[in-house]
C-alpha cells in the first residue's frame, strides 16, 4: 500500500510539473522548442561543445550575465538561443523568446495602438 501512495504521489508531482512546464513554455512563446540534441554538430564542428554544455545549465542566468550570440547568417545562432531560452524555462525560470523581428513588431503594434507600456512591461517581468 505505501508503494502504491509513493507512485501515486510521484505521479501527480511529474504531472503538476509538466502542466507547469507547459505553462511556461507558451508563456515564452517559442515558435519551435530546440534541444541539445536536436543540434547538429557536424554542421559546424569548431563550436565549443564543451561551452554550449555549460551555457545550457543555465548558471549564467543566475550570475546575471549577459549572452550575444553573432554570426553569420545559418550557422545555429537561433537554434542555440532558443535552446538557451528552453531550459531555463525548465529550471523554473520565467522566460520570453523573441526573435528581432518579433521586438520590432511588438513595439510598432504598442506604437500604434497606444497601448502603454504594455509590451514593455512584457519584456521585463520574465527572469530570461
Amino acid at each position: 500500500m505505501e508503494e502504491f501512495l509513493e507512485i501515486l504521489l510521484q505521479d501527480e508531482l511529474n504531472v503538476r510539473q509538466e502542466r507547469l512546464l507547459s505553462r511556461r513554455t507558451k508563456a515564452a512563446d517559442f515558435h519551435r522548442l530546440k534541444t541539445l540534441e536536436d543540434f547538429d554538430w557536424r554542421f559546424n564542428p569548431n563550436i565549443p561543445r564543451k561551452q554550449i554544455y555549460d551555457l545550457a545549465t543555465g548558471q549564467f542566468i543566475r550570475q546575471s550575465a549577459d549572452l550575444l550570440l553573432i554570426g553569420p547568417p545559418g550557422v545555429g545562432k537561433t537554434h542555440l538561443a532558443r535552446l538557451w531560452a528552453t531550459r531555463p524555462s525548465k529550471l523554473n525560470f520565467q522566460v520570453l523568446y523573441r526573435s528581432i523581428f518579433d521586438l520590432v513588431r511588438d513595439f510598432l503594434k504598442d506604437e500604434a495602438f497606444n497601448q502603454q507600456d504594455r509590451v514593455l512591461r512584457r519584456y521585463l517581468k520574465p527572469t530570461f
